[in-house]
């Protein structure tokens, strides 16, 4: 999506990305501490899509993902669905160029996914701890592999069918700016939201 300059793009740089390790029950927990909330902790919280709002989530500046699952399902899923349907994406000629295609997703990236799974599923039946062992595998598995997903996800984003859902992400994340930017002073910072995706 182009971002016009009276849109995201000019209130971008007021964001701030935490790197943490924090799992969602956790995050939850000290977003939804209204004392916190109320006094310090006053920032945007975007879960993985998996994690189910309630009707408190938006007073508690909590959003999610879109997707419906975990980042790494919805990667992996998109990615099936492509080669499933032999997309007009593997006719990319950036892709072709960097050799992305069907028989690469088949028998590298899909099998990849499937491995990961196989050696879970194989730890579980020897009654051994799963505990970290598909997180770590999954992490390894998505860094070999970032520049693929990056291309998958920038298709993602482009593709019509996704408008609806892309905008409902982007049109609750104008809220919740809207909802923290007075707090950490940002008075005057104008975030004009597009009327539709057409906008972006």
């Amino acid at each position: 999506c182009n971002v016009d300059k009276e849109g995201f793009t000019k209130v971008s740089p007021f964001f701030h990305f935490v790197k943490a390790s924090i799992g969602s029950k956790n995050l939850k927990s000290i977003f939804e501490d209204q004392m916190l909330l109320r006094s310090t902790l006053r920032s945007i919280c975007i879960l993985d899509g998996d994690v189910h709002p309630d009707a408190k989530s938006l007073n508690n500046c909590i959003m999610m993902l879109p997707g419906n699952t975990t980042p790494e399902k919805f990667v992996i899923s998109y990615a099936q669905k492509l080669y499933d349907t032999n997309s007009s994406f593997w006719k990319d000629p950036l892709l072709v160029h960097l050799g992305y295609n069907l028989t690469w997703c088949r028998d590298t990236f899909l099998k990849g996914a499937k491995d990961i799974e196989e050696e879970t599923n194989r730890l579980i039946a020897n009654g051994a701890s799963t505990h970290g062992v598909r997180r770590q595998l999954s992490k390894n598995f998505f860094q070999s592999h970032i520049e693929f997903i990056q291309l998958l996800l920038r298709h993602w984003l482009q593709s019509a069918e996704n408008s609806p859902e892309i905008y409902k992400f982007y049109s609750t994340l104008w809220i919740l700016f809207k909802k923290v930017s007075e707090f950490h002073g940002m008075f005057g910072v104008e975030w004009v939201k597009a009327r539709s995706l057409d906008q972006l």
